[in-house]
């Protein structure tokens, strides 16, 4: 055999063998790109996922303001309950509402509306009623940079309407109006993707007819409901952000029913009854993790009720938080949020008098005793009765709202008397100008006095 002839023939070997190892280089090389490129794709899936959906937080905490000043939270989960104490100059909250994102709370006081940081140290103040408008809803968060609310005024004849849906820009600080309509919207419910709103509208004979009206200003309406065996329904509707269900609640059978929108083609909208269980407590809000939060009924006609929890089971469930009041002083409903407060904490046995005492005025020496001795009166140790003080005038006259802890509850009107206060009138309405100037009190003492 000739050398060269082996020679070639190596060198051919060595060139297959180096053209497959090319190959095989390269096509090992190939796979490792699509699999790093699928590695990205997959995380940036992920941080899309995490990005896009940032507002649905996870709802596992109850939190309900109790007293003047304190907010107590329920974890669902660890069934732990924790007591936290607001800021003192931050005020008496009627309502409270966190961000979709957790970020903010909306603090909506007596005469003011307030944005509050995660310490609830106060950002901005926000739109708040004006007295010219007959009807105004409480601010609801859009998204989490963005508040809408609606606000009705009747015209001179008080028989028509005219609603505006408005919503508030936190960074620039503006107010849009979205919409005008020529009915009573009561509510501005944002849907759960932030796109629509939902308006109840204030009729009598259709208290179930909504309105669906877009981010653009357009407005269509939800007549309608019927149920399974065709059998029109009456009652209030009320949209749960959450769950992104609808509740109609039937007071005649102390019950609510969910129901999911649904759009056909031809672009037409409809609530059509879910499959979850009909709620056999008059729904409250909001839906959280572990179920849905609602009133239990009170059959025995009491001044509080419990606040229990329903999952989709049906299964109910006693809520360790205050029972809610029916009478005198009132708070909000309950809120749910997604991790611990940023206040501070203090131990039940830390709550004494003063805690149920509030005052939105500066209350002299001797007026704060009497008061204090007032929220112990008739009230067995470790109970008392919660007083807040309107106004006072020229440290010798106030107003209070007073709810007793044996649910006892009336508006009183105080007078100093010698050195000591003593209370001119109690009543749980309105008084007239006439009836305090003839029991020596300034009619100014009060907001407003009938003639």
């Amino acid at each position: 055999m000739n050398p060269s002839d082996n020679s070639s023939k190596s060198k051919s070997k060595r060139g297959i063998y180096l053209v497959l190892f090319i190959i095989i280089f390269g096509l090992a090389a190939a796979g490792l790109i699509l699999m790093i490129k699928d590695d990205n794709q997959d995380a940036k899936v992920d941080s899309e996922q995490v990005d896009v959906s940032p507002d649905i937080a996870k709802l596992d905490t109850l939190c309900q303001t109790t007293l003047p000043r304190l907010i107590q939270c329920q974890n669902l989960q660890a069934d732990q309950l924790t007591t936290y104490r607001l800021p003192e100059d931050l005020g008496n909250p009627s309502y409270i509402a966190p961000s979709p994102d957790q970020s903010k709370f909306i603090v909506e006081l007596k005469d003011s509306s307030v944005l509050v940081d995660q310490d609830f140290n106060k950002i901005a103040d926000l739109p708040h009623q004006e007295s010219s408008q007959t009807w105004w809803t409480d601010l609801i968060w859009l998204d989490s940079d963005t508040i809408v609310y609606s606000a009705s005024a009747q015209d001179s004849t008080d028989t028509d309407f005219n609603s505006q849906i408005f919503n508030y820009d936190i960074a620039n600080d503006r107010t849009t109006q979205m919409t005008s309509y020529q009915e009573s919207l009561t509510y501005a419910y944002p849907s759960q993707d932030g796109t629509m709103l939902f308006s109840r509208i204030q009729r009598p004979e259709q208290a179930e007819t909504i309105a669906v009206v877009s981010t653009d200003g357009t407005v269509k309406e939800i007549g309608s409901i019927l149920s399974t065996d065709k059998t029109e329904l009456s009652g209030t509707v009320n949209y749960d952000r959450n769950s992104d269900l609808f509740y109609l609640t039937q007071a005649e059978s102390q019950s609510s029913i969910p129901l999911k929108l649904k759009k056909d083609l031809e672009g037409n909208y409809q609530l059509e009854q879910t499959n979850d269980p009909t709620l056999e407590q008059i729904y409250q809000g909001p839906s959280t993790e572990q179920g849905i939060v609602v009133l239990a009924n009170d059959s025995d006609q009491n001044s509080s009720a419990q606040y229990q929890i329903v999952d989709d089971q049906g299964s109910i469930r006693d809520l360790q938080l205050a029972q809610a009041s029916s009478q005198g002083y009132t708070y909000g409903l309950p809120f749910a949020v997604s991790q611990s407060l940023n206040l501070e904490t203090i131990d039940d046995n830390a709550i004494d008098a003063s805690d149920y005492l509030y005052s939105y005025v500066d209350l002299p020496n001797n007026l704060s005793t009497y008061l204090l001795d007032l929220v112990k009166q008739n009230c067995s140790e470790g109970s008392y009765n919660k007083v807040v003080v309107n106004n006072q005038l020229n440290d010798n006259q106030a107003v209070v709202e007073f709810q007793g802890c044996n649910g006892q509850a009336y508006i009183g009107y105080y007078k100093l008397d010698g050195s000591d206060f003593k209370a001119v009138i109690q009543t749980q309405n309105n008084v007239s100008c006439a009836s305090l100037e003839e029991n020596g009190l300034n009619p100014e003492l009060v907001d407003s006095c009938t003639e």
